[in-house]
């Protein structure tokens, strides 16, 4: 299982966003020049992306954005049913091996929760903690999850 700055409700948890899940809210795309505010937070070093690709990406984002909303009010109606304790509850139980994927510089789920969710899980692997990257490593560093990742997968075979 690979898990990339992975949702949760850590005992760890410090950022705005996870303290107060209602400002999840406040990162959908919902009017021209939130795209670029939402790369901005969420990624430390956003990849190059040309302008047309940016513009119709916020639009396809803007015309999604009640869908989005929907989903943002489901995940924050979740992390009021369960606690740490029993979300932990939850990640004990998981068995399968498990590699963990966290950008340092993440602002929406700081990286003490990489560490945390390891120490959680029963067969995961020390997390790939990739410096000078945010909440998106798959986006921002591709390239540095590559190796690591197939490595874990030889592992497990």
């Amino acid at each position: 299982m690979l898990l990339v700055d992975s949702a949760g409700v850590y005992q760890s948890a410090n950022t705005p966003y996870l303290k107060d899940t209602t400002q999840l809210k406040d990162l959908v795309v919902r009017k021209t020049g939130d795209f670029d505010k939402l790369m901005n937070l969420v990624m430390q070093s956003p990849p190059f992306i040309p302008v047309e690709l940016r513009v119709a990406q916020e639009k396809l984002m803007i015309q999604q954005s009640a869908n989005t909303y929907k989903m943002v009010e489901q995940l924050v109606t979740m992390s009021k049913l369960y606690t740490p304790d029993s979300f932990a509850l939850i990640a004990r139980g998981l068995e399968q091996p498990v590699f963990i994927v966290w950008g340092k510089q993440d602002k929406i789920i700081n990286v003490e929760a990489a560490y945390e969710l390891k120490n959680l899980l029963k067969n995961a692997e020390p997390p790939l903690i990739l410096e000078g990257i945010g909440h998106m490593p798959i986006l921002e560093a591709e390239q540095l999850m590559v190796q690591p990742y197939l490595k874990f997968l030889q592992k497990i075979k």
